[in-house]
């Protein structure tokens, strides 16, 4: 989902560092984001910033991407964390625009920075290199220090005690008076301070340290303050505040916008103006609750994350509405073993006892399994090779391989109701084998043959001999159903027994010297209909067809 942001761009430097402090390179910056439909991001987001030239297009000045944590949308940061920040930009280029970048996603429009970062930069006036197009050797001159104007009264004696002169000790008589006559000391006038108390132990002025440039030949050449040239305007004053004309002032007033407002605008002299907020943008749905301009999660609707997982030998029987789990001891009561497994602990495993393991092993040419044993392994044992077979009576032996001689089963060879109708399939016996003498009405036991074989015509009045055929005629009746038809192209005709008639078998003819017939259907469709279908292979030609059922019935 599209991330969508209204955010916040801040910068601020300290007013009340020292002048030659070092601005820290860091910009602060916060947010809030939500997705394409108005819901807040929550977690970690991968945000890139890009400073440009312009609002469009333009250089890149700076990139940066950090990983933050969104907490229901709201985020903060300070640009220049991740790779450093050159405050200068700010001061080499007029505008600087940043763009923002949320997992890969572009925010449009780009959002120009203020005035704030741009001061950042007053950090080098602490450091200048020159004043006025001055530079520091320019502004080097000897000064006296008796020329030297508005020094402190308590540093005109050159040093930073406020000691008087009368309450010196230790001074030569000659100079007490202080002046230069050498009378006494005290009459001595213009003794620098680290002179007057007349020992041996001060240190000249040449190997003082710490003594500002322009004052170490103590000349009278150098000029005041006032005199100065090409001083920046908002130091003139010579105090350190900066001349904020055409900068944005700090918002005035205490805590800002009243709740229930929000900032509209900022005046010049950081006046503000508010507005209402009157949560009319977006609405909470299910499972979210709007506090002020943030969504979040209502836990009495939505399940809290589960805070702690079930120790060893529990299980999870309910999560409370804050995450708490709720455990349970499991007892093995829930599963039993069954035939050919076994249940320890919480683990079910194969009954090694009750199931044959899995044959481990082989046995080498010439060799077969005897036997194998509980955990898998074989007992081998050598082929009968050397074992010899001979053919029997009404069986043939060729090689190692057993057959059955045509013939060699006959119905002498077979017991009374050997083979009965289920050993034997349609059409296994024909009218050749009863018309030979093979089988005759003699070798069919009673009931052997009843209505049943012949209405599903397994066996029909066709393969019966006329002496089995004579032995039925008491208890049947039958007749054959005739349908003719001409044909030219692909044709369907059925023949139907009459009522109480079943249907014991069937067939097809047609009548032309000169047309061929294919008949690629020619079977029972039910137990009194016979049905053939097929196609006159000979265009434009016709072709007489009949289509015939036998039917029976019980006297």
């Amino acid at each position: 989902m599209k991330p969508l942001m209204r955010w916040i761009l801040t910068a601020a430097l300290c007013a009340s560092a020292p002048a030659m402090a070092q601005a820290p390179a860091l910009i602060p910056v916060q947010g809030f984001a939500t997705d394409d439909e108005g819901a807040p991001l929550d977690g970690e987001i991968v945000v890139d910033f890009t400073l440009y030239t312009s609002a469009v297009d333009g250089d890149a000045l700076y990139t940066e991407s950090q990983v933050l944590d969104a907490d229901v949308g709201f985020f903060s940061t300070m640009l220049g964390l991740g790779d450093a920040l050159d405050l200068g930009t700010f001061a080499a280029n007029g505008e600087v625009w940043v763009e923002i970048e949320i997992d890969g996603e572009v925010l449009e429009p780009r959002l120009q920075f203020g005035t704030v970062p741009y001061a950042a930069w007053a950090d080098s006036a602490g450091d200048a290199q020159t004043v006025g197009g001055a530079t520091l050797e320019d502004l080097q001159a000897p000064v006296a220090w008796g020329d030297l104007v508005d020094v402190p009264a308590d540093l005109l004696d050159g040093d930073d005690d406020t000691t008087d002169w009368a309450s010196l000790t230790g001074v030569p008589e000659d100079l007490l008076d202080g002046d230069d006559d050498t009378t006494d000391w005290d009459s001595l006038t213009g003794v620098p301070a680290d002179l007057l108390d007349g020992d041996d132990d001060t240190t000249d002025w040449d190997s003082l340290t710490g003594v500002p440039a322009d004052l170490l030949d103590g000349d009278d050449d150098t000029t005041d303050w006032a005199s100065l040239t090409g001083v920046p305007a908002d130091l003139l004053d010579g105090d350190d505040e900066a001349d904020l004309t055409g900068y944005q002032r700090a918002l005035t007033g205490d805590g800002g916008c009243p709740a229930g407002s929000s900032l509209r605008t900022i005046a010049v002299d950081g006046s503000f103006t508010c507005q209402p907020d009157t949560d009319t943008t977006y609405t909470a749905g299910d499972g979210l609750l709007l506090v002020g301009g943030g969504f979040v999660v209502d836990l009495s609707e939505v399940q809290a994350r589960l805070t702690a997982a079930c120790p060893a030998g529990r299980v999870l029987q309910g999560i409370e509405a804050d995450g708490t789990p709720t455990c349970v001891a499991d007892a093995d009561t829930t599963y039993t073993a069954g035939s050919g497994l076994t249940l320890s602990g919480g683990t079910f495993s194969v009954n090694t006892a009750a199931i044959q393991a899995r044959v481990t092993g082989t046995c080498p040419a010439g060799a077969s399994i005897r036997s194998i044993a509980a955990d898998g392994t074989v007992t081998c044992e050598s082929d009968d090779t050397g074992a010899t077979y001979a053919a029997g009576a009404g069986l043939d032996l060729t090689g190692t391989t057993f057959s059955i001689p045509d013939g060699a089963i006959n119905s002498a060879r077979l017991a009374n109701d050997a083979v009965g109708n289920a050993a034997m399939q349609n059409n296994a016996i024909g009218s050749a084998e009863i018309i030979d003498g093979s089988i005759t009405a003699a070798d069919i036991g009673a009931n052997a043959v009843g209505t049943s074989e012949i209405t599903n015509g397994s066996i029909a009045a066709t393969d019966l001999s006329a002496a089995t055929v004579d032995s039925l005629t008491e208890t049947l009746s039958c007749t054959t159903v005739t349908t003719t038809q001409t044909h030219t192209a692909s044709f369907s005709m059925s023949s139907t027994c009459a009522a109480g008639y079943q249907l014991t078998g069937g067939g097809h003819n047609w009548t032309s010297g000169t047309t061929d017939v294919w008949f690629w259907q020619s079977a029972p469709t039910s137990n009194t209909r016979y049905t053939c279908r097929g196609t006159v292979n000979r265009g434009g030609s016709s072709s007489s067809i009949t289509c015939y059922a036998r039917c029976c019935r019980t006297q």
